[in-house]
C-alpha cells in the first residue's frame, strides 16, 4: 500500500488514490482509478482509529459481506473492501451526479418527481429486506441522482456511530435524527426504520425541510417520539400522498408498512392520484423554478436536471409529460400518459390489455453491465397490477429489476432493467445470451405476457465482459457457513478465473464408452422456493453459489462415475474444501456442512449438466435443527 508522508495511503490494492470527494464522521471517500482497466470508483476509507479494534473489523467485514450483496439497480454497488495495513477500506461504483440533499438547498422538488423517487429508495429497500438488511440511515444525503436522474442509494450495511470500543452499542443512537425513527433513539432497530426515514425524507422534497427541527439533537428525537406529524405543510397534496408519509412516520413499527413492498405500492397509488388532481389543475404551486443553479458534490460540479413534470397553473384539459433531456428513455422510472386524442379500447382481460417491449438502453461496457428499459403498457381501462419475474436459460447473468408494477390505465411505465454476467470469463467467444421477463397478475397469479431481449457477452476490451477477466466484482449471496475443523467460514459467489460455463462452447468427447464434462468453476442461480425457517432468504429471493469441481486423479475433465474433490468459492476467491463425491452427468449429489448463527445443519445440491458443462436442472435443500425443532430451505434452478 502506497502513502505519502502524512500517512494517507495513495494506493490500495489495485486502486489509485487520485481526489479526497468528502469526509466525515467514520471517514474520507476518495476518488480513485482501478489501474486493471482504468475505472473509477469511490474508495472510503474508515478513521484508523477504528480499523485498530478488532472488534470492529470483524463487524465492518461481516457487514461489508452483506452490503456487497445487494445488486438492484437503485442501489450503490458495493465493488471490493478489505483491511489494509489497518486502514478499512470499500470500493464502490462512482455516481456521476448529485445526492437529493443538495438539491434541496434550493427549494422543494416537485411532486410528481418526489413521489418517483420516493418509489425507488423504497425498491432499493425491497431487495434490501429480502437479504435481511436494514440501512438504518436513509436521508437525502444518502441518495443520489445520476445523471439520468435515477435513484442510487448509498451506504447500506455500513456502521455509522461506534462507541470508544467502536462498536455500536445497545442504548447508543444509530441514523441522522432529523429523519430517525422514534425507537432508533434507544438503540432498536429493524427494516421498518428506514420505512420510517423514507417517509421523512418524502416529507422534505415536498417541503424543503425534514418535518421536525429543532435547537438540541434530544429536542429533534422527542418529537419524532411525542409530537404531532406538520401535515398543514402539505395542504393541496391528495390524501393519498399524505397518507402514505403519514402511514410511514407512525410512531409505533407495528402501525407501519411492514414491507417495502407495501410502500411501493402505496406510492405508485399516490402517484396516480396526484396524476390524477394535476389533470384538473388542483395542484400545490412549489417555487422549484424550470432550472436550478449546478451544485457541487462528491461527483463534481453537475447541473440539476428540471424536474420532470411542472404543475400547471391553468390547466386546459389533461396533459402529457414533456420529454427527457438525454433521450425518450434516460429517466429510471417514468409514466406517461395517452397522446392527446387516443381513445383507449376496452380491455378483453388482462393479457389483451397489457403491451410489453424489453429494449437496450446501454450497451455493455468493461464491466460487463448493461441496462434495458422495460416498456409496460395498459390499453385497458383498469388498474394493472403485475409481478415481474427475470427469466435467463443460460444462467449466466444477473437480471434485476423492481419485483411489481402498478399500471394506471391508458399509460405506459418505463422500468430499468440492470444486466451482468455472473463469473468473469477469461476465454472463449464472444456469446449472443438471451434472457426475458415474465409478467405475471397480482391477484390471479396467471403469467399474462413475457419479453426477452439479447446480450452480447463479450471478453475483452469493450462488449459484455468484464474487462478481459480483470474485475473483480462481488455477487451472489452468502450462500452458507461452511464448518471445516470447527472453523466457520462465509463465503460468497466471487468473479473467478475460469469461464462461467467451464469448456466454453466445445462438448467434452465421451471417453470409454463414459460420458462427461469440462472440470472446473461452475456457478448455481438458484430461486428459494420454499423456507420453513424462522431465517434466511424468503420464497422468490435469488439464491448464489459457485463451486470448484476436480478429479481426483487430476485432469480437466469430469467423467461419469470419477471421484471428484468439491470446493466452495470464499469471498478471497480461495477454495474452501467439502469433500469428495462421485460425478454423474444427471443426478450429481453432493452435500457439506452448514451453519447460520446458532443453528447448524446440512445443505445438499442435485444437479443435471449438458457435456459443455452447463447447468440443466439443479436443487439446493438445506436441513437445520434450531432448539430441536428440525427446518429446512428449499431452492431450485
Amino acid at each position: 500500500m502506497g502513502s505519502t508522508p502524512g500517512s494517507q495511503p495513495t494506493v490500495l490494492k489495485s486502486y489509485e488514490l487520485q481526489k479526497e470527494l468528502g469526509r466525515g464522521a467514520m471517514g474520507a471517500v476518495w476518488l480513485g482509478r482501478d489501474r486493471r482497466d482504468a475505472s473509477r470508483v469511490a474508495v472510503k476509507l474508515l478513521h484508523p482509529h477504528l480499523g485498530g479494534d478488532p472488534e470492529f473489523r470483524g463487524r465492518f467485514e461481516r457487514e461489508a459481506h452483506v452490503a456487497a450483496l445487494l445488486r438492484s439497480p437503485y442501489t450503490v454497488h458495493l465493488i471490493d473492501f478489505g483491511v489494509t495495513e489497518g486502514t478499512c477500506y470499500l470500493v464502490m461504483e462512482f455516481i456521476e451526479g448529485h445526492n437529493v440533499g443538495d438539491e434541496l438547498k434550493h427549494g422543494p422538488i416537485e411532486p410528481a418527481r418526489a413521489l418517483r423517487i420516493a418509489t425507488e429508495i423504497a425498491r432499493a429497500l425491497e431487495e434490501a429486506g429480502a437479504r435481511g438488511v436494514a440501512h438504518r440511515d436513509i436521508k437525502p444525503d444518502n441518495v443520489l441522482l445520476d445523471t439520468d436522474d435515477r435513484v442510487k442509494v448509498t451506504d447500506f450495511g455500513i456502521a455509522r456511530q461506534t462507541s470508544s470500543a467502536g462498536m455500536t452499542t445497545a442504548g447508543m443512537f444509530v441514523g441522522t435524527p432529523a429523519y430517525a425513527a422514534p425507537e432508533q433513539a434507544d438503540g432498536e432497530f429493524d427494516h421498518r426504520v428506514d420505512i420510517y426515514s423514507t417517509g421523512a425524507t418524502l416529507f422534505a422534497m415536498l417541503t424543503g425541510h425534514p418535518p421536525y427541527r429543532g435547537n438540541s439533537v434530544m429536542d429533534i428525537l422527542q418529537q419524532h417520539r411525542y409530537a404531532s406529524l406538520p401535515t398543514a405543510e402539505l395542504e393541496g397534496l391528495p390524501d393519498a400522498v399524505v397518507n402514505v408519509i403519514r402511514r410511514c412516520m407512525e410512531k409505533d413499527p407495528r402501525d407501519r408498512y411492514q414491507t417495502a413492498t407495501d410502500l411501493v405500492g402505496a406510492l405508485e397509488r399516490a402517484s396516480l392520484a396526484y396524476a390524477q388532481l394535476q389533470q384538473h389543475g388542483a395542484t400545490p404551486q412549489y417555487s422549484t423554478g424550470a432550472r436550478r443553479p449546478p451544485v457541487t458534490t462528491s461527483a463534481g460540479t453537475v447541473p440539476i436536471p428540471p424536474p420532470t413534470q411542472q404543475a400547471p397553473r391553468r390547466p386546459t384539459g389533461p396533459t402529457t409529460p414533456p420529454p427527457q433531456q438525454g433521450g425518450a428513455m434516460s429517466q429510471a422510472t417514468r409514466v406517461q400518459g395517452p397522446p392527446p386524442g387516443r381513445s383507449i379500447p376496452a380491455g378483453a382481460g388482462l393479457a389483451s390489455a397489457l403491451r410489453t417491449e424489453l429494449s437496450l438502453k446501454t450497451a455493455p461496457g468493461r464491466s460487463g453491465d448493461a441496462r434495458y428499459s422495460l416498456s409496460l403498457a395498459n390499453t385497458g381501462n383498469g388498474l394493472l397490477r403485475v409481478r415481474l419475474v427475470p427469466t435467463d436459460q443460460s444462467g449466466v447473468l444477473q437480471v434485476s429489476l423492481p419485483g411489481r408494477a402498478a399500471i394506471p390505465p391508458g399509460t405506459t411505465v418505463l422500468l430499468d432493467v440492470a444486466v451482468q454476467p455472473r463469473m468473469r470469463r477469461s476465454k472463449g467467444p464472444d456469446r449472443r445470451l438471451s434472457f426475458g421477463v415474465t409478467v405475471v397478475d397480482e391477484t390471479s397469479g396467471d403469467t399474462v405476457a413475457a419479453t426477452a431481449a439479447e446480450y452480447l457477452d463479450s471478453v475483452g476490451g469493450g462488449g459484455g465482459g468484464s474487462g478481459g477477466g480483470s474485475r473483480h466484482i462481488l455477487i451472489g449471496l452468502v450462500a452458507a457457513v461452511v464448518v471445516i475443523g470447527g472453523a466457520a467460514a462465509a463465503y460468497l459467489v466471487l468473479g473467478g478465473s475460469g469461464d462461467d460455463t467451464p469448456g466454453g462452447s466445445t462438448a467434452t468427447p465421451t471417453v470409454d464408452g463414459r460420458p462427461g464434462m469440462p472440470a472446473g468453476q461452475v456457478g448455481f442461480n438458484l430461486t428459494v422456493d420454499s423456507n420453513s425457517c424462522t431465517f434466511g432468504l424468503q420464497p422468490g429471493a435469488m439464491h448464489g453459489l459457485a463451486f470448484i469441481f476436480t478429479p481426483v486423479g487430476g485432469g480437466d475433465t469430469l467423467r461419469e462415475g470419477d471421484s471428484v474433490d468439491v470446493a466452495g468459492v470464499r469471498d478471497d476467491g480461495a477454495k474452501v474444501p467439502l469433500g469428495k463425491a462421485t460425478f454423474h452427468l444427471s443426478d450429481f449429489e453432493f452435500g457439506y456442512p452448514v451453519e447460520a448463527g446458532s443453528a447448524t445443519g446440512t445443505g445438499k445440491i442435485v444437479a443435471s449438466f449438458t457435456d459443455k458443462g452447463a447447468i440443466k436442472s439443479a436443487k439446493l435443500l438445506e436441513r437445520y435443527t434450531v432448539g430441536g425443532t428440525p427446518c429446512e430451505i428449499v431452492a431450485s434452478q
